[in-house]
């Protein structure tokens, strides 16, 4: 299918509600972990790109994501 673009990503989310401050905690600490080069090696040796953002960008992301997934079970006329 032209256009196609299959791919995978990880990430954490937290249950909706939950304080701010515990999401902007939780996120510093996943950045901190992927910056250590052990914890990037790890990562990379399973054949995985290590990749941190913000929550908002991460958001961001997973809007983009549905979306665009949306659109191709749409044209594709595939069930989930």
């Amino acid at each position: 299918m032209p256009g196609f673009v299959a791919s995978a990503w990880f990430g954490l989310v937290a249950t909706a509600g939950t304080p701010d401050h515990a999401v902007r905690r939780l996120n510093t600490e996943v950045v901190r972990a992927l910056s250590a080069s052990e914890v990037r090696a790890t990562i990379a040796k399973l054949g995985l790109k290590p990749a941190a953002s913000t929550p908002e960008e991460f958001a961001a992301l997973i809007t983009e994501e549905n979306t665009r997934r949306a659109k191709t079970r749409l044209n594709t006329r595939a069930r989930p």
